[in-house]
């Protein structure tokens, strides 16, 4: 596969997951959990996902 097309597919799933995110932040933040504790569950499922 074409360098480029790897970079278009890696930048479409980078604002994806971004996207994603974004929207689930809005609409969970300010009922059901505190900033801090978004961040937590990013970071956990970050190291599930990695590690």
């Amino acid at each position: 596969m074409n360098k480029r097309y790897l970079a278009l597919i890696a930048a479409f799933l980078a604002t994806s997951i971004y996207g994603i995110n974004h929207t689930v932040a809005k609409e969970v933040m300010p009922i059901y959990i505190g900033s801090s504790g978004f961040i937590m569950l990013r970071l956990l499922g970050l190291h599930q996902y990695f590690g």
